[in-house]
């Protein structure tokens, strides 16, 4: 029994390397055979055991001694032993590799994302200024289009208000103008036919009493035409308009309001010029 206890790892001191904390992945050795017998162990190869193994397989050498079988068996056991420690400590190490390899890649990752959202931000944010300082610039300019417009329609209604006013003037003032035409004309005929009569009168000096009587009538009627229809004494010379009446003298108009034949409202008026 004791050299069953001396052959285990832990005793033969089989791992050299310090375990981590995924040691306990590592699978169960298999307990030796328990054969009962007295052996010595050699050193099998320097090359290829560690120190403190040779040294305890020549400590069990010394003392004991086994024949050539059990020195054989034990070698066989020694190297089994030692190929699966081995083995499961580069597992171990592989696995720990792994780990660490994998938790670095996915360190690495979150990093990255991580960069790629704070550069995603920052783009999205200069965006949006640039956004709103393009949109705000739209609105500005809108605003001016629009008041602008605004502008020029106000401009457009007033030139055309302004043009119908003139149309409707000048329209006044034409028809102004022809009824002073007409007017003149009527006080030139009658004129003419005042004068005639008169000359015809002078003409005519003998003709009979009642002839003159008659003549004298008529000319008053005449003068009395032509007179004032307000101070029934000085001649008419004053146009009313738009009645285009004839009713008034100079001295009179100033004081007349309306129409002293029609009594409709003076809005304007004209002096004549008898010829």
């Amino acid at each position: 029994m004791v050299v069953q206890s001396q052959l285990y790892p832990e005793n033969l001191g089989l791992l050299p390397w310090p375990m981590c904390a995924l040691q306990d992945w590592m699978p169960p050795i298999p307990a030796p055979p328990q054969p009962v017998f007295c052996f010595s162990l050699q050193q099998p190869s320097q090359n290829t055991l560690p120190f403190h193994i040779q040294q305890n397989a020549h400590n069990l050498a010394s003392t004991s001694s086994p024949s050539s079988s059990s020195l054989s068996m034990c070698d066989n056991f020694v190297s089994m032993t030692l190929s699966q420690a081995l083995d499961a400590q580069l597992e171990v190490q592989r696995q720990e590799l792994d780990c660490i390899l994998h938790f670095q890649n996915e360190r690495l990752k979150s990093v990255l994302r991580e960069q790629r959202r704070r550069q995603l931000g920052t783009l999205l944010k200069t965006m949006e200024w640039k956004a709103l300082y393009l949109m705000k610039r739209k609105e500005e300019d809108l605003a001016r289009a629009t008041k602008k417009t605004m502008e020029l329609e106000a401009c457009l209604k007033k030139a055309e208000m302004e043009s119908e006013w003139w149309e409707r003037l000048a329209k006044a003032n034409e028809a102004m103008v022809m009824g002073l035409s007409n007017t003149m004309e009527q006080v030139k005929e009658e004129l003419i036919r005042v004068s005639n009569k008169n000359t015809a009168e002078d003409t005519e000096s003998h003709c009979c009493g009642s002839c003159d009587q008659r003549d004298d009538q008529q000319g008053e009627k005449k003068s009395k035409k032509v007179a004032c229809k307000h101070c029934r004494f000085r001649s008419s010379c004053v146009l009313f308009l738009p009645c285009r009446h004839l009713c008034s003298c100079i001295s009179c108009e100033a004081f007349l309001d309306s129409c002293p034949v029609c009594k409709s409202v003076k809005e304007a008026s004209m002096n004549v010029f008898w010829v």
